[in-house]
């Protein structure tokens, strides 16, 4: 025997558009699946009028809502400061990182260690980026605020234009 398969057709602008012959009683109708949106979770930001998303992953502490403020590169804030570990942080200005999103790279000590640190100095998020190539995830136990990690790539692009304003969430 024979199957036919066809396709439903790209007739229009709308959803659920299905032409001949895919309509035939003995075909089997294909389309495709995807809608050119961004199904990940992503970091939006503008620059000279024109709207970026980078992709995150989440961590243990997730955006429960869509945070918008100014991203601001640690490695900034001290002479040492760009792990944001305990020992890199001794020359920061307490309330340094108040209502920001912290900039963090991701290296030598822990994330907790990394998100907390972030908060004590009042953080309202923080991402942490890869210090190598590839994406990784985060164990974020013992810390609370909602994080999340991108590429090295992407981080290096945002750590350039900060301070910036951004949503994430």
């Amino acid at each position: 025997g024979v199957f036919v398969v066809a396709s439903a057709g790209n007739a229009g602008d709308s959803s659920y558009i299905v032409g001949a012959p895919s309509v035939s009683d003995s075909a089997l109708s294909v389309a495709a699946s995807t809608t050119g949106f961004s199904t990940s979770p992503y970091i939006e930001y503008e620059v000279d009028a024109k709207t970026y998303q980078i992709p995150y992953t989440t961590s243990y502490n997730p955006f429960t809502a869509t945070i918008t403020a100014d991203l601001v590169d640690v490695g900034t804030l001290g002479a040492d400061s760009t792990l944001f570990c305990d020992a890199n942080i001794n020359d920061v200005v307490a309330d340094a990182l108040y209502g920001k999103i912290a900039l963090i790279s991701r290296g030598v000590c822990s994330f907790a260690e990394k998100i907390n640190n972030a908060e004590d100095f009042g953080a309202v998020a923080a991402i942490i980026y890869n210090n190598t190539d590839g994406a990784f995830g985060m164990i974020t136990d013992g810390s609370t605020l909602p994080a999340g990690s991108i590429l090295k790539s992407d981080g290096l692009i945002l750590k350039g234009l900060a301070p910036l304003t951004v949503s994430v969430g």
